[in-house]
């Protein structure tokens, strides 16, 4: 049985492919490529999952202490400045990374922050 294309792929169908094209090697690159991909986003996943898990928590810590301890401290006076300086220190950080990433992949050389 012959190969089927989609219609809006036959513009990438090669009818004679480079003589030097290895079919085993391609497939050995693309599941290489997946497991990779894979790998880092399960990594990426879990360390974000893990980092909302705490924030979340402490979010639901103090807000347990305001509506159902009667509690009337700031959020500063709760978390301690510490804490709230960590958190809105990585809120900062993390928003500089994405920023720095924009413009790295659009070729732009600036430098927000040197970590």
């Amino acid at each position: 049985m012959g190969v089927i294309i989609a219609p809006e792929d036959k513009r990438f169908y090669v009818q004679k492919p480079d003589p030097s094209f290895n079919p085993t090697r391609n497939k050995q690159v693309i599941e290489e490529t997946i497991r990779e991909t894979t790998q880092f986003f399960t990594t990426i996943n879990k360390a974000f999952s893990d980092e909302v898990s705490r924030r979340a928590e402490i979010v639901s810590d103090y807000g347990n202490y305001r509506l159902n301890m009667g509690g009337e401290k700031t959020a500063e006076q709760y978390l301690g400045k510490r804490l709230m300086s960590e958190l809105i220190g990585e809120k900062i950080l993390s928003k500089v990374r994405v920023l720095e990433a924009s413009n790295k992949m659009s070729g732009r050389k600036d430098k927000f922050i040197q970590l």
